[in-house]
């Protein structure tokens, strides 16, 4: 039996994709997501969990509930709609704003232009307040307390997201500023 070639040299031709074939239905934005170190709550989220936690950020969901009667969003609600995705293609950064506080910022990519209501609301999400939603059963946590025996803190060794709750603006934020921008 004669053994038979097989060519794997095939033609190909680039072209420039960014002229051709690009549709974004969808607007850009960025978040600070969550900042080092310890909130006002006193929540506590070290160098180490920070970058674990970061890893898990990508693809993540942009969640919230839209009350009409309120004409606001409500974060954590039980029942919420997807307005986007943290982008998985631009890798999250940490930033060291004016005020000292390193922050996690995020691309994301918001459905502004599905043509219903979540288009409709996805345009209203840049200057709102936002929360993190982590999973769970990922979290982890130890309670740290002071030489006197009085509680400090909450100190997260662990978890991963499952959305990015978008707040109400009478909703506080556990990171204050974090927001959509």
């Amino acid at each position: 039996m004669k053994k038979q070639t097989i060519n794997f040299s095939w033609p190909a031709q680039l072209f420039d994709f960014a002229k051709d074939t690009v549709q974004e239905n969808f607007s850009r934005g960025r978040l600070k997501v969550f900042y080092k170190g310890e909130t006002a709550d006193h929540r506590f989220f070290s160098d180490s969990f920070c970058e674990e936690l970061v890893k898990s950020l990508p693809y993540t969901p942009v969640v919230s509930y839209y009350d009409a009667d309120k004409d606001d969003f409500v974060g954590h609600a039980k029942e919420q709609q997807i307005f986007g995705i943290v982008d998985p293609c631009v890798e999250p950064v940490f930033e060291t704003q004016d005020d000292g506080k390193t922050w996690c910022i995020c691309e994301v990519a918001l459905y502004t232009e599905r043509p219903d209501t979540v288009g409709k609301l996805a345009k209203r999400i840049v200057g709102q307040p936002h929360s993190l939603e982590l999973d769970p059963s990922s979290v982890k946590y130890v309670i740290n307390y002071d030489e006197k025996k009085h509680f400090k803190n909450i100190e997260f060794t662990a978890g991963q997201f499952v959305g990015v709750s978008v707040l109400g603006k009478d909703q506080k934020p556990a990171f204050t500023g974090s927001a959509f921008f």
